[in-house]
């Protein structure tokens, strides 16, 4: 199951990544509305399909660890449509509460991505010393 969570999680990332890329693009006018609207919804329409495969795995006789895992990518795969839909709303309405929901759940989606990966290094904790070749 491990192997099925970090593809999961890659694909949470890379949807996290492009998500807020597509953001950063509207925002700076590097793209017309529709292209960005098309490029967004090929974004968040995968984690349809994601979600309902995860369901599927869901119903399937788990290990408790293997069914917390399963439910935090259900999660994660959560936060990420509802940043994707949320953006949307934003650019289609100019609604300021849109806007504030995208950013609550970029940050919130990030916060378990970055968990999950292990993207921030731990505060106090040194890294595992590096073996030193020695040559002769």
């Amino acid at each position: 199951m491990r192997g099925c969570g970090e593809g999961a999680g890659g694909l949470g990332a890379d949807g996290e990544d492009d998500i807020g890329l597509l953001a950063d693009a509207r925002a700076e006018g590097l793209y017309e509305a529709s292209e960005l609207n098309q490029l967004l919804g090929s974004v968040v329409v995968p984690l349809d399909k994601v979600e309902k495969q995860l369901e599927k795995v869901a119903g399937l006789k788990l290990s408790k660890e293997d069914a917390a895992a399963v439910t935090r990518l259900k999660r994660i795969t959560g936060l990420l449509r509802q940043q994707g839909k949320s953006l949307q709303a934003f650019w289609d309405t100019g609604v300021a509460d849109h806007g504030k929901r995208y950013e609550e759940a970029r940050q919130a989606a990030w916060k378990e991505l970055s968990e999950v990966l292990d993207l921030e290094p731990k505060k106090g904790i040194a890294p595992e010393p590096k073996a030193v070749d020695k040559k002769p």
